[in-house]
């Protein structure tokens, strides 16, 4: 494979990576914020854990099994990185006090 578009795949794996933690961290925010008036929180709270789980682990074993442990340790720095950019987003909109 040219170097080029081992670069694109890398490139490719770090933004999944980032699009994966966009949809854990957001989830679980919108279960934290949807618990209070949940009438089954419990219920509410592991449905949620394991819908984003599941989407997390099916994205991170299609990204190690379509490449080398490059791509999949691309994805889990695009996984941290992305968790960074999500908590930074949510943590400033609820200081501002917007709501959801």
């Amino acid at each position: 494979m040219p170097v080029t578009a081992q670069i694109h795949f890398l490139l490719l794996s770090l933004v999944a990576g980032m699009l994966l933690a966009g949809i854990q961290f957001t989830g679980l925010w919108l279960t934290i914020k949807r618990l209070p008036r949940s009438s089954r929180p419990s219920v509410l709270a592991m449905g949620s854990h394991f819908l984003r789980l599941a989407i997390t682990l099916a994205g991170l074993a299609a990204i190690a099994l379509a490449g080398d442990w490059v791509h999949l340790v691309a994805a889990l720095v695009g996984f941290v990185l992305g968790r960074v950019v999500v908590t930074y987003f949510w943590s400033a909109r609820s200081s501002r006090g917007e709501a959801a």
